[in-house]
């Protein structure tokens, strides 16, 4: 079957989850023969955008974040997606054919402003998303059926564990090489070598949120086995630390699905009945999803489906340090949980409000 573009023709921009030229982040295109499969849904080469640190005291300081941005999980949802239709998010989370060739900017965690971000002077990563499956797919020509515009199967690729295995990979010179960019004026610059880093924040947002509890563990792990320091005798001189913002829903585990859109419509009456299609339909099935190693350890067949609740992941699995930001009136979570019907917008911030002060105990 064809890919997306010639199934469907050029992506739709959506009107979430872009970005905006500018000289604040530089952009390095995955090297697509070194990593073939590190690509974008519609089978573009993935990309991310650094900044060398500005501080020769932070040269081993590192932020690498995950980029969100919703995603699809079928033929239909997917092809909506690309034409972005009935969502926020559009093509351009799948591809990275509309990005800009240099720079883009960014703020917050990413500025480099001194006096506004503490972590200004460090070396920055952030990784582009465009494969719609949260960070965790393995797959690719996974062949879909569309429904819709009177085009039947199409091929995807759901790659995004690869694509972030990828970036690490080039970071730490994997090739031999140092990651290097050319800044706003074509001056170009190299990165330090990821495998001498004494401070590591890895960061994500929403879906990238939820890349980071499943990658955190495993990432943690690869840094220390991997880092320069960490072979000398004594404590390993490596801190890593994960920050989750808008990945943390109220648990659903313990929650009355008869009355929900997800029993009427789909017959998802059970906590366990929406995680097995989530785990064997879409993270097995479509994605090939990586997920946490200690999870699927805890609950082998058949509960390994507890493995798709990413509440149950942060709350039970994941043992790196960490941060949790959760907006009580996060719109789009607390509009998702008002619309299926789990309770009222009151009902969603008190849970999660209660919840981050069991996690803090």
């Amino acid at each position: 079957p064809p890919l997306l573009a010639e199934a469907f023709g050029a992506p739709v921009r959506g009107a979430a989850g872009g970005v905006a030229p500018g000289r604040v982040l530089f952009r390095v295109n995955v090297d697509d023969t070194a990593h073939p499969d590190a690509r974008c849904n519609d089978g573009t080469p993935a990309a991310f955008f650094v900044r060398r640190h500005g501080d020769e005291a932070l040269a081993r300081h590192w932020h690498i974040s995950l980029q969100g941005g919703g995603g699809c999980f079928d033929g239909p949802s997917c092809a909506r997606r690309w034409k972005s239709r009935e969502t926020n998010f559009g093509g351009d989370k799948m591809t990275t054919s509309l990005l800009p060739d240099n720079g883009i900017f960014a703020g917050g965690a990413f500025s480099p402003d001194a006096a506004r971000n503490r972590l200004a002077g460090w070396n920055h990563v952030f990784i582009y998303y465009c494969s719609s499956d949260n960070w965790r797919g393995t797959r690719a020509d996974v062949a879909l059926a569309a429904g819709e515009d009177g085009q039947g199967a199409y091929r995807a690729h759901f790659q995004g564990a690869n694509i972030l295995n990828a970036v690490v990979k080039s970071l730490q010179r994997g090739n031999g090489l140092p990651v290097a960019y050319r800044d706003g004026d074509g001056a170009q610059f190299e990165l330090p070598d990821l495998d001498e880093a004494t401070t590591v924040l890895f960061s994500g947002t929403s879906a990238g949120s939820a890349g980071v509890a499943v990658h955190a563990d495993r990432l943690h792990a690869a840094l220390r086995r991997d880092n320069a320091h960490c072979a000398e005798v004594g404590p390993c001189a490596l801190d890593f630390r994960a920050w989750l913002d808008a990945g943390y829903d109220p648990r659903f585990e313990d929650r009355d699905y008869s009355g929900t859109t997800l029993c009427a419509e789909a017959g998802l009456c059970s906590h366990e009945a929406l995680m097995r299609q989530q785990w064997d339909d879409v993270q097995q099935g479509t994605f090939g999803a990586l997920t946490d190693a200690s999870c699927l350890a805890a609950h082998a067949e058949p509960k390994a489906w507890l493995c798709a609740d990413g509440v149950h992941l942060i709350e039970h699995h994941l043992t790196a340090p960490f941060f949790l930001r959760q907006d009580q009136q996060d719109t789009l979570k607390r509009g998702n949980y008002v619309e299926s019907g789990f309770g009222s917008a009151d009902d969603f911030g008190r849970r999660v409000h209660e919840q981050s002060l069991q996690l803090a105990d």
